[in-house]
């Protein structure tokens, strides 16, 4: 069996989901490993108060969740301690099967990618292109460690992911991978809002929102069209700061900072623009300008000398739509 070196990114999209923040407290993970089949993966910690090595262990539980099977011996030398760990790999990989469980009430193993019954005939065509292209496979085995993890706590999240949710499902588990590898912690006991968090430095809410195209005539809108700069600089200063308007405007109408679970906390309102795959790139400078009202433009003098300008924003108007 062969164990190779990887990078921590590598282990944080397998294993971060299982990962105690407390940990960081008392010592620093220094060197990653997975076993080629990725039955097992492990790490080495130094302890910040005498220096010394120990190894983890990790293996899939019973709901196929990378959870903590074992661990090496301290050792005050790393060559020595990264020896060990080697060797307990080893030795738990001869009965896999049996060391990996963990015992006790279990849920079954969460997987997105298989069609319910009620979606097989209204799947989404991302969703499709996701789980059949080889070009996303990359992607696919990041969420498939991270799915395991995710409490549907709307009761409808996988639906919605295969359907007409796609990106909003997304964006979603992009948060929640981000927050998990920022040392954020889940007490989830509500589904509104979408993450209650807690961490080192307390606790607050966050509500996840998308930039969605207009359903016209039963169909997706089309994007506007730009022939040139000034064409695209009307649709950054106008049609996009409508569209990140209107999403927001839709989310603080249902006033979640009355929710029980927000009292008291810091709410924040996470947003993307989903109106088109490469949107993302041309919309990024539209959200500052409907929230804070100015944008900077750059004036060079005679001498050459770049000044930049801020500009007050009085409106943003679109067709019919002002706002």
């Amino acid at each position: 069996m062969n164990i190779r070196k990887i990078k921590q990114s590598r282990f944080d999209s397998l294993a971060a989901y299982a990962r105690d923040p407390r940990a960081k407290t008392f010592g620093r993970e220094i060197a990653w490993y997975e076993t080629e089949d990725k039955s097992i993966v492990s790490c080495i910690i130094q302890d910040y108060t005498d220096k010394d090595f120990f190894g983890i262990l990790m293996a899939r539980d019973e709901s196929e969740r990378y959870r903590f099977i074992d661990n090496s011996e301290w050792n005050e030398n790393f060559a020595l301690s990264e020896s060990a760990l080697l060797t307990k790999i080893l030795e738990i990989h001869e009965n896999i099967d049996k060391e990996r469980l963990q015992g006790g009430i279990h849920k079954a193993p969460v997987d997105f990618f298989i069609p319910l019954i009620k979606t097989k005939n209204k799947l989404s065509p991302l969703f499709n292109e996701l789980v059949s292209n080889s070009l996303f496979a990359s992607a696919k085995n990041i969420i498939e460690p991270m799915m395991r993890w995710y409490e549907d706590t709307d009761g409808n999240f996988v639906e919605q992911f295969q359907t007409t949710g796609f990106n909003q499902r997304i964006w979603e588990l992009y948060l929640f991978a981000l927050l998990t590898e920022n040392d954020i912690t889940f007490n989830q006991k509500e589904a509104i809002p979408d993450f209650i968090c807690d961490s080192f430095h307390g606790e607050f809410c966050i509500e996840a929102t998308t930039v969605n195209p207009s359903i016209i005539e039963g169909k997706d809108e089309e994007l506007p069209q730009y022939h040139n700069l000034k064409d695209l600089e009307d649709i950054k200063n106008n049609y996009y700061p409508i569209k990140y308007g209107s999403a927001l405007f839709s989310k603080l109408k249902k006033k979640y900072w009355e929710k029980p679970a927000c009292k008291d906390k810091p709410l924040v309102f996470a947003i993307t623009d989903c109106l088109c795959p490469a949107s993302g790139k041309d919309s990024r400078a539209s959200l500052p300008y409907y929230l804070y009202g100015y944008r900077h433009e750059a004036k060079v003098d005679d001498s050459g000398s770049v000044t930049i300008v801020p500009v007050k924003i009085e409106e943003h108007t679109w067709g019919k739509k002002v706002i």
